[in-house]
């Protein structure tokens, strides 16, 4: 056999766009400068924010948006600038503290399965609300997490931890399934000697399906020696369990030879060496 990896991805001549809105509860009863939370990207697609939508008290106030770069959340980072890049400004007219106030998401985007830290912050008062306590509130394809959240001092002056954020944020994303593997072989096994079909199939938003296939053909080694030459000392390392395996291509030195396994390894343990019994070639710590 012959050991192969390979590659399947589709793609759809028509992609979906699906949008969506996380919201946490407005039940605020303190508040701050600004809000530390988490957004987790559920889906194997990647996720691009637009819009984020906070509780702000009444008045107009010049915001900011801050994602972490390479942490993928707020905790353990909050009082470190450097962890954290601006993504943008905005001054936000507050609709009312009771419903959330459209900020830009900047197009902060989130990778297939990953998170990221979230700083939304006033540069100037306390304007944003928040609620004492952790929660996290999920759509199925992201996750707007304050377990736990904090509120923040501008711009990183002090942390209040367990604080969680009020209001919505909105995405959108893109939808494709990944090809399923219908038959054949998975990537990276091994292939016999032959031809091997591998077929595959995709499914699209509208419940449309595709399918592709490929061959895999594995040669047995061409003109291969008829006569056998063996090795006059093999070493064998044996393993965590105190065992060892010969195969033939411990075995035999020269060549060529065809496949190895096709060539069966017995061992004699009883003297005088040479006449048998013929055993399977495992060996253990007591033949040391």
């Amino acid at each position: 056999e012959a050991f192969y990896s390979y590659d399947v991805t589709s793609s759809d001549n028509c992609p979906f766009t699906q949008v969506g809105i996380v919201s946490h509860p407005i039940d605020f009863n303190t508040g701050q400068a600004g809000i530390m939370f988490d957004l987790v990207n559920l889906s194997g697609e990647s996720i691009t924010v637009t819009q984020f939508g906070p509780s702000l008290d009444a008045g107009s106030w010049p915001m900011e948006v801050y994602f972490t770069h390479t942490a993928t959340t707020w905790f353990g980072n909050d009082q470190d600038p450097g962890a954290w890049v601006k993504a943008g400004s905005f001054t936000a007219v507050s609709s009312s503290p009771a419903v959330g106030t459209p900020i830009p998401g900047f197009g902060i985007t989130i990778p297939a399965n990953s998170s990221v830290g979230i700083y939304l912050t006033s540069t100037t008062g306390a304007p944003i609300n928040f609620t004492t306590g952790s929660r996290q509130v999920s759509d199925g394809v992201m996750r707007v997490s304050s377990n736990p959240g904090a509120g923040q001092i501008y711009p990183f002056a002090g942390t209040i931890v367990n604080r969680s954020y009020n209001g919505f944020v909105r995405y959108s994303t893109t939808f494709g399934q990944a090809p399923t593997q219908i038959s054949g072989i998975p990537s990276g096994e091994g292939f016999p000697i032959g031809v091997t079909t591998n077929v595959f199939q995709c499914v699209d938003n509208s419940g449309n399906t595709a399918t592709c296939s490929f061959t895999v053909t594995v040669f047995e080694y061409g003109n291969p020696t008829q006569s056998l030459k063996c090795n006059d000392i093999i070493t064998v390392a044996l393993d965590e369990g105190c065992t060892g395996q010969i195969g033939a291509d411990d075995a035999l030195e020269g060549g060529p030879y065809g496949c190895y396994d096709n060539y069966e390894v017995r061992i004699d343990r009883t003297l005088p060496l040479g006449n048998g019994p013929w055993e399977a070639p495992t060996l253990f710590a007591s033949d040391v």
